[in-house]
């Protein structure tokens, strides 16, 4: 049988007429990304049957490249504090909310009832805003205020939430600062790896969206017991200037995004 094929950018082409010596299907991450699929289905042919087109190059990948390539770049790393952060203030507004709602309905089943309504009307916003609204955002306020909306959001919350601390307070915080993050956040988000090269792109992502995150998680959780508990107001000042510290990073992303953008140094995959 005839097989061929070649990359994505046509630098590289393949013939074999042959049959396939063995075949086998490959889920680890990096054929993930490479197909856009689950998996990958891979064939083996005989040395002697492939003939190859073209100046061949190694990509080479292991478990502690995500976090090499982000040490090297100091955009990378402001990538992972932006999510660093995200993720400890998300983690205070959690056990915030737990108290309030725990307080406010002792039968499991209202809380139940609560956490759908609230999902319910995120969700519609999400899609409301994404819908008409998101790329309008973006395209007029530029990356870095896009991203700033979410911190300077979650400072008010909280300031509020402080002295305030109320069900309706929470409720309206959280579906603001969920449905603000789904439907710009996030985007916004995704936006600041278009500029990075391929394999910066493929290595890091997953380390600053699982590890990076959940770091921020645990980080959030040990500081709001340190902080006095769910329902402290010590808990909510404090994540005032975290959430500070937070908006600076994402300007900063934003200005730094359109550097990398124009620079031609990016034709080249430099940071």
């Amino acid at each position: 049988m005839m097989i061929k094929g070649g990359c994505l950018c046509g630098a590289v082409r393949y013939t074999a007429e042959a049959d396939p010596t063995s075949a086998t299907v490959c889920h680890c991450r990096d054929c993930q990304k490479f197909t856009g699929s689950a998996f990958a289905a891979l064939v083996r042919v005989s040395k002697e049957a492939l003939t190859i087109e073209g100046t061949l190059k190694t990509f080479s990948s292991s478990v502690l490249a995500g976090i090499t390539h982000t040490i090297r770049s100091p955009y990378l790393l402001g990538v992972s504090a932006f999510m660093l952060l995200f993720a400890i203030t998300a983690t205070f507004l959690y056990f915030q909310q737990a108290g309030i709602v725990s307080h406010s309905f002792p039968d499991r089943g209202a809380q139940t009832a609560f956490f759908a309504t609230v999902d319910l009307v995120v969700n519609c916003l999400t899609l409301l805003v994404q819908l008409f609204f998101t790329g309008r955002i973006v395209i007029l306020l530029g990356v870095g205020v896009a991203l700033a909306l979410l911190p300077a959001l979650t400072m008010v919350g909280f300031g509020v939430l402080a002295f305030a601390p109320s069900l309706g307070t929470i409720a309206v915080f959280q579906v603001l600062r969920r449905a603000g993050d789904y439907a710009i956040a996030r985007p916004t988000r995704e936006v600041l790896f278009t500029v990075v090269p391929r394999e910066d792109r493929y290595k890091t992502k997953g380390f600053i969206d699982t590890f990076v995150y959940r770091l921020g998680d645990q980080v959030g959780a040990w500081s709001v017991a340190l902080l006095g508990g769910l329902e402290s107001t010590t808990t909510a000042l404090a994540a005032i200037p975290i959430a500070a510290i937070w908006l600076v990073t994402g300007l900063w992303l934003g200005r730094r995004q359109e550097v990398l953008e124009a620079s031609p140094a990016r034709a080249d995959g430099n940071d």
